[in-house]
C-alpha cells in the first residue's frame, strides 16, 4: 500500500496541477462572435446585460437605426494587460501579412525585420494606452481595464471599437490614409448615437457635455487644426500633448457638423472610397462635395460660435 507520505505527495502534485488549470481557464481570452442581425425585436438592454446581448444590440442599432451595412466579426475579451497586448501584437501581426499579400511584396522588396519591428512598437504602444481597439472583422478588448468603467461607459467604448471595425470592413481592411480625426470622431459619434438609443444618456445631453469640455480646454489652450489631426502620429502626439478635448471631442464635434450636413450615407461612401483610392482628399470632396478645407474653415467658425455663446 501506498505510504501517507506518498499519498500526500499525489495529492499536493493534484492540487497544484488543478490550480495551475484554472488559472490558465481564468487567463484564457475568450471570443464573442458578432450575432447576425435579425428581424426579431430590439434586443433589451439594461444595467445587468452581459455581452453578448449589447454587441447584439449595438449591432442591431447600427443595422437598422442608423443604416450602416452589416458587418460580421468577433470580439475577443483578454482578461490580463500581458494577454491584451501579446493578442494585439499578434493581430497586428497578422494584418502586416495580409497587407503585404494585398501589395504583392515579394519577399526582399522590403526590410522585413524593420518593418515588424516597427509594427510590434506601434501594436505594444496602442495595447499600452488603450482599452480596446478596432481591427479588421474583430476587437480586442483589455477585459481587467473595461470592467473598471461603469456600465454604459463599456458599451459606449465597445460601440466605439465596432464602427472601427465597421470602417475597416469597408476596405477589406487594406492599409490606407483617411483622416484620422474624421475616422475616430465618426466612431465617438456612433458611440453616443448608439447609448441614446440604448437609454443611457440622450445625444443632446451627450453633446452638451462635449461643447462644454472644449470651451472649458479652449479657455486654457490652443487646439490643432484639422489638418494637424489626419495621420496616426499626428494623433497621438496632439493627444498626448493637450488631451481629449483637442482630439477626440474636437474631433467628434467635426463629424456632428458633417452629419448635420451631409448626412451618415456620405461618411459610408468616404470610407468605402478608399477601397479603390487612397487619396484622402479626393475621397473627402467626392463623398461631402466640398474640399477639406473648405470644411476646415466653416468647423472653425461653427465651433466658435459654440464655444462663445
Amino acid at each position: 500500500m501506498p505510504s501517507v507520505a506518498k499519498k500526500y505527495r499525489a495529492c499536493v502534485f493534484l492540487s497544484l496541477a488543478c490550480a495551475a488549470l484554472l488559472i490558465a481557464c481564468a487567463s484564457a481570452p475568450r471570443m464573442i462572435a458578432i450575432p447576425p442581425v435579425a428581424d426579431s425585436v430590439r434586443p433589451r438592454v439594461d444595467h445587468s446585460t452581459d455581452y453578448p446581448e449589447v454587441l447584439a444590440a449595438i449591432a442591431f442599432i447600427m443595422a437598422r437605426d442608423l443604416d450602416l451595412p452589416v458587418v460580421g466579426g468577433s470580439v475577443t475579451f483578454f482578461p490580463t494587460q500581458v494577454s491584451y497586448e501579446a493578442g494585439v501584437v499578434a493581430e497586428s501581426q497578422r494584418d502586416l501579412e495580409r497587407l503585404r499579400k494585398q501589395l504583392a511584396i515579394q519577399a526582399g522588396q522590403l526590410n522585413e525585420k524593420s518593418v515588424e519591428e516597427g509594427v510590434i512598437f506601434a501594436a505594444r504602444r496602442t495595447a499600452a494606452s488603450s482599452m480596446a481597439v478596432g481591427m479588421h472583422m474583430r476587437v480586442l478588448v483589455n477585459e481587467r481595464q473595461l470592467t473598471r468603467q461603469p456600465w454604459w461607459e463599456r458599451a459606449r467604448v465597445l460601440s466605439h471599437e465596432l464602427t472601427h471595425m465597421f470602417e475597416r470592413a469597408l476596405i477589406e481592411g487594406r492599409l490606407v490614409l483617411w483622416d484620422r480625426w474624421l475616422s475616430e470622431g465618426f466612431a465617438d459619434w456612433v458611440s453616443y448615437a448608439i447609448l441614446d438609443r440604448l437609454g443611457a444618456d440622450t445625444f443632446a445631453k451627450s453633446r452638451k457635455a462635449k461643447v462644454d469640455e472644449i470651451a472649458r480646454a479652449k479657455s486654457s489652450q490652443a487646439f490643432p487644426t484639422l489638418t494637424q489631426l489626419v495621420t496616426g502620429e499626428e494623433w497621438v502626439t496632439w493627444l498626448q500633448t493637450l488631451g481629449p478635448a483637442a482630439t477626440y471631442t474636437q474631433a467628434f464635434m467635426a463629424v456632428d457638423l458633417l452629419v448635420e450636413r451631409k448626412g451618415l450615407p456620405a461618411f459610408v461612401e468616404y470610407f468605402r472610397l478608399f477601397g479603390t483610392l487612397n487619396n484622402r482628399e479626393r475621397n473627402f470632396l467626392t463623398a461631402f462635395g466640398e474640399p477639406a478645407a473648405t470644411f476646415e474653415e466653416k468647423f472653425s467658425q461653427h465651433l466658435k460660435r459654440l464655444t462663445t455663446r
